[in-house]
């Protein structure tokens, strides 16, 4: 194999992957998504309409978003007669967020416990080499009336400035007992396993390095809480 320069591009890093990790892939039943597409790895999860597809204990439907999520704008707020500052800074920063649709057919489900984890490429400020950064959040909803809902976790503008481009997703949702009801992801231009998340030699790889870090959040924690509140039900 040719030594990698310092202009790797995204598909380069994704086959070095595939060869670091091939072993490791849970090849039973997988196959290899892009972004966008959805997986059913959950224990008798409905996916995406299906038809015949066996139903959870807890009746949960998801809908993934795209690996690339949705950018968007701080939000900004009308503050009527209040005296406040104004803003120092005229420069636009983006949020990335990655909002996941979900239904229920319980009249009430206890909790659903949404663990997310993410991946994105970036480059080391010091050594210039590529890295991936490796974020997770568990965000608990209860209370769940049968019907529609969304969750959301975001990244601030300042991780996605200095870290890099999400690569990877993945989703597990866990019932009030802690079983599974769903496992999904959604992957771009890597060869990941389907679980990439639980596989000891992706995460403790070092070329390229993933780095585990904080900050990835839920909405409700972020100035976008206000917005369509009512798609989303009380966190834990």
């Amino acid at each position: 194999m040719q030594k990698r320069t310092e202009t790797v591009t995204l598909v380069t890093i994704g086959v070095a992957f595939l060869l670091a990790f091939s072993t490791q892939a849970q090849t039973r039943g997988s196959r290899n998504v892009q972004a966008g597409s959805l997986m059913n790895r959950g224990r008798g999860v409905q996916v995406g309409g299906g038809g015949g597809a066996a139903v959870s204990d807890v009746g949960v439907k998801l809908k993934m978003p795209m690996v690339k999520g949705l950018r968007s704008g701080t939000p900004e707020y009308n503050a009527g007669n209040v005296s406040l500052p104004g803003p120092i800074s005229t420069k636009r920063r983006e949020w990335l967020l990655f909002d996941v649709e979900y239904q229920t057919s319980a009249r009430w489900t206890d909790s659903l416990a949404f663990t997310y984890h993410l991946l994105t490429q970036g480059r080391n400020e010091e050594t210039h080499q590529q890295e991936f950064s490796y974020y997770t959040v568990t965000v608990r909803y209860i209370d769940i009336a049968s019907g529609k809902h969304r969750s959301c976790v975001c990244l601030p503008p300042s991780l996605l400035e200095r870290y890099g481009e999400p690569v990877a997703l993945g989703l597990e949702v866990l019932d009030k007992s802690g079983q599974p009801a769903a496992v999904e992801s959604a992957k771009g231009g890597l060869k990941l396993p389907d679980e990439w998340w639980k596989n000891d030699k992706v995460m403790s790889s070092t070329k390229p390095a993933v780095i585990r870090r904080s900050g990835l959040v839920d909405r409700s924690k972020t100035p976008f809480a206000l917005i369509n509140a009512n798609d989303y039900e009380v966190v834990q």
